[in-house]
C-alpha cells in the first residue's frame, strides 16, 4: 500500500504524532558519495571542490549546514506503526533515473 494511503488510514494512531518523522529507504550514503555518484552519471571527470562549512553557509544558507551534518536518519517508526517499507534501494543505485528525471525537468 502506498505510504500516503497507509498514513491516512492509520493517522489516528495516537503515538505517531510525537515528534518529526522520517520516511526513507534503509541506505546510509554520505553526501560525498552521493555527489560523486551524480558527477559520475553526468559524465563529469573534473575535480570536486569542497568548501569549508562557514563559506558554504554564506553561499547556500541553512541547506549547507544540513548537508554538512554527520547524521543517520531512519524510518523505524513509520515501519513499526504504519507497516511502511521502501520500494527502492536508495539514491546511489537509482542515480541514473534521478539524474535523467532532473535533466528532463530542466529541459536539458
Amino acid at each position: 500500500m502506498p505510504l500516503g494511503k497507509r498514513f491516512c488510514k492509520d493517522m489516528k494512531h495516537k503515538n505517531f504524532y510525537q515528534g518529526i518523522e522520517t520516511v526513507k529507504d534503509s541506505s546510509h550514503y554520505p553526501v560525498r558519495e552521493m555527489v560523486e555518484a551524480v558527477n559520475g552519471d553526468a559524465g563529469y571527470e573534473g575535480e570536486i571542490n569542497y568548501i569549508p562549512t562557514g563559506e558554504a553557509i554564506r553561499q547556500m544558507g541553512d541547506m549547507a549546514e544540513a548537508l554538512a551534518m554527520d547524521q543517520l536518519v531512519q524510518s523505524e517508526k513509520a515501519r513499526r506503526l504504519l507497516g511502511w517499507q521502501a520500494h527502492h534501494d536508495g539514491f546511489i543505485p537509482d542515480i541514473h533515473t534521478y539524474f535523467r528525471s532532473w535533466l528532463a525537468y530542466h529541459g536539458d
